[in-house]
């Protein structure tokens, strides 16, 4: 092995260790995320369940004073319909929130040592048969050219994609 060799071998190994350290660190922020996400979550949930206990007192004051309304009031203009406070709350809050809890499984999912595992191993499956396909065609080239058979700037086809 020449010199340059070893240089290739050391921007090699540079080049996986700062990979490494980028993997490190992006993994650092997104716990950070998920940690950030399920304590907002939490405040979330809190709030939603103190809106709906004060909504269901409210609504049960307004029925116990509600008067009684006749059907046989023939003239007059039928009530308006009402939309519940708790329909309104849940709109605007529980859309929001799902989205939120959503996203965090999603994260908590992608993130899980199962998807780090099977992503690993297809890339080395994947690295090992391109690896294998350049050692092939190498040889072809160089069977090639030992017969004769390339010609200047020939190269031989690549069965890789």
């Amino acid at each position: 092995m020449d010199l340059l060799d070893y240089i290739l071998i050391a921007l090699a190994a540079l080049a996986i260790g700062a990979l490494g350290l980028m993997v490190l660190f992006s993994r650092r922020k997104y716990h950070a995320l998920a940690s950030e996400q399920s304590d907002q979550i939490a405040v979330l949930t809190q709030e939603l369940t103190t809106l709906t206990h004060r909504l269901d007192r409210a609504e049960e004051a307004e029925r116990a004073g509600d008067d009684a309304v006749l059907i046989t009031e023939v003239g007059s203009d039928p009530p308006e319909p009402t939309i519940s406070n708790r329909l309104v709350l849940s709109a605007t809050v529980g859309e929001p929130l799902v989205k939120s809890l959503a996203f965090a499984h999603g994260l908590r999912v992608a993130l899980s040592p199962e998807s780090r595992n099977r992503i690993r191993f297809e890339m080395k499956r994947e690295t090992r048969r391109a690896r294998k396909q350049r050692r092939q065609d190498m040889k072809t080239a160089y069977r090639q050219m030992r017969q004769g058979d390339l010609g200047q700037g020939d190269l031989p086809e690549s069965r890789t994609a």
